[in-house]
């Protein structure tokens, strides 16, 4: 079937906003938002958000730009693939076994139809790398968020927050009922401050954070903050989304790279970006697991992964434990550009992961820097508020462990232009 090289864009519309009727019309709002970005961005070319890949994301993938439909080869510096597993090729073949076996769906969620034999294996081999009792699957890392806390914490209860959890954490949060606080980012004093007052006003507390935080890249005092937890009678979940497969020994996660495996009441894990496929999962206590699994409402009211999925992250887990130069190369590549963009003169804050925060911090630098990236062929992610504040705007970079070191050069060249061109560095 032949494809049309450059669809409508929706942006590409003028749509009439009326001036009076703010008040009685839903859909106000959004025009009112559509024609902003249509003047502010669109019109000047710099609308670098929903760009289409054409093929698989790999270190250089094809894609088309928004304003010519032309198709172009870029450096990938945008994924969350951190491992390069999303196109390797022995994950489809074990997808596509998988599929001629089960089929292309399970018609129903996993407490119904939708759980196999490859389900169950894929939860016990989970629950054992994280050294937990028990695992049980979900479609994503932002339904497992909301499932499990909204599954544990209801009214009377707080969960405590960093203030820079991912969103899933704190729509979780918010969605379960419970009392929502947050503790500074990383502060392990004033989450103390926090646990102190939740434990004397609430009857549950439930400590959430991230292991690596998606913007910054830095990493949580896991020890300080599960001790902490234990001292306050709280419970602490670790969304391990941006660490597993980069950090510990095998890759496990923040609780291998501290020693904590077992030692962490619950764990959840992303299928999605070191694993290269889709998914996530939660660890933990047998009984309180079994509890998530038949009560976490994403879980129990959406269908579950498909077996093609489970199979290729059983073939992911394969190659993980088998190929540890692929996390080796990663941090050789991790450390690489964390050196070189500091050299350069580039603010990139603390990150100890895969993920390199360019701070650029104004919005009249940051979309023409993005811009002028993507015409030298560097693919990496704008991220604006509301994603982060205003004043803490920044171009991301999510590293790869099969970037070459040409893949890299070119990036920081392109990087070096770039800032200077907009008076960064």
């Amino acid at each position: 079937m032949e494809v049309l090289q450059r669809r409508e864009h929706p942006l590409d519309k003028v749509i009439e906003v009326p001036a009076d009727n703010s008040q009685h019309d839903l859909f106000y709002k959004a025009q009112q938002f559509h024609e902003g970005i249509r003047k502010g961005l669109w019109e000047t070319e710099l609308y670098l958000l929903e760009r289409t890949v054409v093929g698989p994301l790999k270190d250089r993938s094809i894609v088309r730009d928004h304003f010519s439909g032309n198709d172009r080869e870029m450096i990938m510096m945008g994924g969350n693939d951190y491992l390069g597993l999303g196109s390797d090729p022995r994950l489809a073949e074990a997808a596509i076994e998988a599929i001629r076996k089960y089929g292309t769906g399970t018609h129903g969620s996993s407490i119904l139809t939708g759980q196999t034999d490859l389900h169950l294996a894929l939860e016990e081999r989970l629950a054992h790398m994280v050294g937990c009792e028990a695992a049980t699957l979900f479609t994503s890392g932002y339904a497992a968020n909301l499932g499990i806390i909204s599954s544990l914490a209801g009214e009377g209860d707080a969960v405590i927050n960093d203030t820079i959890n991912h969103a899933s954490i704190i729509d979780g949060s918010r969605f379960s009922g419970a009392t929502f606080r947050t503790f500074k980012h990383n502060n392990v004093k004033h989450l103390e401050k926090v646990l102190q007052e939740c434990q004397a006003e609430y009857q549950g507390s439930l400590v959430a954070i991230d292991a690596v935080f998606s913007m910054d890249g830095d990493i949580a005092p896991v020890p300080e903050i599960a001790e902490l937890a234990r001292h306050y009678g709280a419970r602490l979940m670790i969304d391990e989304a941006h660490s597993t497969g980069v950090l510990g020994e095998h890759g496990w996660g923040s609780c291998e790279y501290f020693g904590l495996e077992g030692k962490v009441d619950l764990v959840m894990g992303s299928l999605s970006k070191g694993v290269g496929v889709l998914g996530a999962f939660v660890a933990g206590p047998k009984e309180i697991v079994h509890f998530i699994r038949i009560n976490a409402r994403p879980r129990i009211f959406s269908y579950s992964l498909t077996a093609a999925h489970v199979a290729a992250i059983l073939k992911a887990l394969d190659i993980i434990e088998q190929e540890p130069e692929r996390r080796a190369n990663l941090w050789r590549n991790i450390n690489y550009m964390h050196r070189e963009l500091r050299n350069l003169g580039f603010d990139i804050g603390n990150p100890h992961s895969a993920i390199i925060p360019v701070m650029v911090r104004s919005d009249k630098k940051l979309w023409p820097m993005g811009r002028m990236l993507q015409e030298m062929g560097i693919f990496c992610n704008v991220i604006a508020y509301p994603a982060v504040a205003p004043e803490k705007t920044r171009i991301r970079l999510s590293l790869r462990a099969t970037h070459s070191m040409a893949d890299l050069d070119e990036t920081l060249y392109a990087f070096e232009k770039a800032g200077k061109a907009a008076g960064l560095i």
